[in-house]
């Protein structure tokens, strides 16, 4: 993760970028990724930081599960 989060300029160097685990779930583990930005650039930073994520996993052969709304 931390490579997706260096290689985008609209994330600050200061203060640093949080990444931890957040939750401990029966399908896998969730991780919280805090970068700071600009006002401006949160929305952007928000979805494409999440994206680029997914992408690096895939390339890595991580396999995440999704868990979707039970009815």
């Amino acid at each position: 993760m931390w490579d997706v989060v260096e290689r985008d300029r609209r994330i600050l160097a200061e203060p640093k970028t949080l990444v931890g685990v957040l939750d401990w779930g029966s399908l896998g583990i969730r991780f919280a990724v805090r970068p700071w930005v600009r006002a401006a650039d949160y929305e952007d930073v928000y979805f494409e930081i999440q994206e680029a994520v997914k992408k690096r996993f895939d390339e890595e052969g991580i396999l995440v599960p999704c868990e979707f709304p039970r009815y």
